[in-house]
């Protein structure tokens, strides 16, 4: 084993780990499960980095899951492989873990114990979309010692559902940033807050098409995973067709809100009596429902709290209702969640339908792309650009990966065509070919490679007969071949020379 105190020369985190560790009740096997995942971040942090481009710090990262494990995981227990149970189970609210005896099991289940628990959330649109990026956060975040050994680079995700998760996730921190995306689940509202966020960016009309498809596809992968979210959906829409005739009886909709508020208001008071009186929480805590409920006082305390806290917040909703342009503005928004849902429910019935849904989100994400593509300018920005671009084409679906999707070989030919004519212009990369098709066709390796450090990338072209051998290479090991048809004037006024090796990146 290495030295530990130079594993992490900056931090120390193995060495703060450690103590941490002495401290937890967990086995020795658990401990050093927990250490492996460190040494195996300090060995593919850089790969990664590289790679994604658009990461956390590693000491981020890294402190990110020390503090996990100091704050969320009082329990740790390894499971048997063996016997039939789930890979990991976590209990949020008990700060349990449990694991199969494997790091990349391990680090998802950490990250699952630390995302926000989407359950408890009412609107339907925030529950499924919560849902997906939940499970996409720690998809995200055991990529880097699941698809990054030190040595190369493979994203390993089999899973259907765990693609879907991943896939709209990766999309999104490619749209916004991780960090922000992250900031953004950890709040309230997080679909009015990626639209905030992209609208910034991208403008109204993109925004618009990324944001309706979006929700659509995590409501509908949502329905997908069981029975019970199936009725949960159908039953919000129940919820939401009563909102809606009530609401013809204007009056009447007004005065039951008001009903309601009063109800709030002394639920508010019941609950200020008791916090506001040690002795009553104590003979409320000591009740059996609520102490075998609660594991203390403390706990019961800050759940009364909450509850308060949601209370007043219906109050503040209800009151904006009572303004005849809230009024107007909730009716129009339950309309559309209708009209949205309905469209979902006959999708569902579809074949391939969450495959289809995801296939027309990733045209409005490849959309996006020529908003960067048109305002990077700086060298740096553009390799960066690139980067992100090939990591994106590299993402799976459906035992494929993006880039051999044949229903989006269009949109991304289209983009990334114009993406080389600039990238040319700005003397980032070789021009082979002032034809520009012809040009397109040697170049766009680029964005499909598996090579590292894409400045290493060459590539040897040799003409015979209407026809050009192309190889690829990651220094000097071939990476791919590939022949293309030629016409001898684009082959006579080639730009470069024909039969030698050629770095891509100038």
């Amino acid at each position: 084993m290495r030295n530990k105190e130079n594993l992490f020369s900056k931090n120390k985190y193995d060495v703060q780990l450690e103590a941490l560790l002495d401290e937890k009740n967990y086995t020795d096997e658990a401990k050093s499960l927990v250490l492996n995942i460190l040494y195996r971040i300090e060995n593919a942090y850089k790969d990664y980095q590289t790679i994604k481009q658009n990461v956390k710090q590693k000491s981020e990262i890294i402190g990110d899951i020390v503090d996990t494990i100091k704050h969320r995981c009082d329990t740790l227990e390894i499971l048997n492989p063996e016997e039939k149970q789930a890979k990991l189970y976590v209990d949020r609210r008990k700060k349990i873990i449990k694991t199969f005896p494997h790091e990349v099991d391990l680090l998802q289940a950490i990250y699952y114990i630390k995302t926000p628990y989407a359950k408890k959330i009412e609107n339907i649109f925030e529950k499924a979309t919560m849902m997906i990026l939940e499970k996409g956060m720690a998809i995200n975040g055991v990529e880097i010692i699941r698809d990054f050994n030190g040595w190369s680079w493979n994203n390993t995700l089999s899973n259907d559902n765990s693609q879907y998760y991943n896939l709209i996730y990766q999309s999104l921190i490619i749209l916004i940033g991780e960090t922000e995306l992250e900031s953004i689940i950890k709040s309230n509202n997080i679909i009015e807050k990626i639209k905030e966020k992209m609208f910034d960016i991208y403008g109204e009309n993109k925004t618009e098409d990324v944001i309706n498809k979006l929700v659509r596809v995590c409501v509908l992968i949502y329905m997908s995973n069981s029975e019970k979210n199936k009725k949960d959906v159908d039953k919000y829409i129940d919820e939401k067709k009563d909102t809606l005739h009530k609401m013809q009886d204007k009056a009447k909709f007004i005065m039951n809100i008001t009903s309601q508020n009063s109800e709030y208001t002394r639920n508010i008071s019941k609950i200020d009596s008791i916090l506001s009186s040690e002795s009553l929480l104590k003979k409320k805590y000591s009740s059996k429902n609520i102490s075998e409920k609660y594991k203390d006082i403390e706990t019961y305390k800050e759940s009364l709290v909450k509850y308060k806290n949601s209370l007043v917040s219906r109050m503040s909703e209800n009151k904006k209702i009572m303004n005849p342009f809230e009024y107007i503005k909730l009716k129009e928004n339950t309309q559309n969640e209708l009209k949205t849902l309905n469209d979902v429910q006959l999708c569902y019935s579809m074949n391939d339908s969450v495959y289809t849904s995801l296939i027309g989100l990733q045209r409005a994400v490849i959309e996006c792309f020529y908003k960067k593509v048109a305002v990077y300018d700086l060298k740096k920005e553009l390799i960066g650009l690139v980067y992100e671009i090939r990591y994106y084409n590299n993402l799976p679906l459906a035992e494929k990966k993006i880039k051999s999707i044949k229903e989006l070989q269009n949109n991304l030919d289209t983009m990334q065509k114009a993406f080389i004519n600039k990238l040319c212009k700005a003397k980032v990369i070789e021009k082979f070919s002032s034809n520009s098709n012809l040009n397109y066709e040697i170049t766009k390796q680029i964005f499909r490679s598996n090579i590292i450090d894409l400045n290493k990338t060459s590539v040897k072209l040799e003409y015979k007969d209407g026809k050009m051998d192309m190889e690829y290479y990651d220094d000097h090991d071939v990476e791919l071949k590939k022949t293309i048809k030629i016409d001898v004037d684009d082959y006579k006024n080639m730009n470069k020379k024909i039969g030698k090796k050629i770095r891509i990146f100038i």
